[in-house]
């Protein structure tokens, strides 16, 4: 899994730096300190048929639990089987950002596959630009190697993001 916290403040900074492997920007302290205050929090699960089952997104729902016990930790189903990541940027704004999620998990793994890199880089990337524009939200999706991964090096979808 790759993890990225974004913020909507993150969007206006143009200038260059560094390449970190991380760079937190404020959205999982949010998600803990809320989650530790005992208040509601609100996480959200995009995908396909491997979201929608009752597997890792039970798991995850039922250690986030476990872990803010004070806590209410409110599921967002937004899982389809059989649909890919063209599908989920559409469906993003509907199903999951109008709830206003607190922690955001992203997986179309297994049915973006078959998917032409770019493809699969076009819709991450519509994901990726809408859900920095909520604020306060920390974003998580899955990729197979083949999405991001050129010969030996690892690369972002697409050079205008700063994760």
């Amino acid at each position: 899994m790759l993890f990225i916290p974004a913020t909507a403040a993150a969007l206006g900074d143009d200038s260059l730096r560094e390449a970190v492997e991380c760079h937190p920007r404020g959205g999982l302290p949010n998600f803990i300190a809320k989650a530790q205050a005992g208040e509601t929090v609100h996480v959200a699960y995009l995908g396909g048929s491997i979201t929608a089952a009752p597997g890792w997104r039970v798991q995850s729902r039922q250690w986030l639990q476990e872990q803010y016990p004070e806590a209410t930790v409110n599921e967002i189903h937004a899982a389809i089987g059989g649909t890919g990541s063209d599908l989920g940027v559409f469906r993003l704004g509907r199903d999951v950002l109008q709830h206003h999620p607190d922690l955001l998990f992203v997986e179309f793994a297994v049915n973006d596959g078959g998917a032409s890199p770019e493809r699969i880089h076009k819709a991450m990337e519509g994901i990726v630009r809408q859900t920095c524009t909520a604020a306060r939200l920390s974003f998580t999706w899955t990729t197979t190697a083949a999405s991001h991964v050129s010969g030996s090096t690892a690369t972002a979808p697409t050079t205008g993001w700063r994760l």
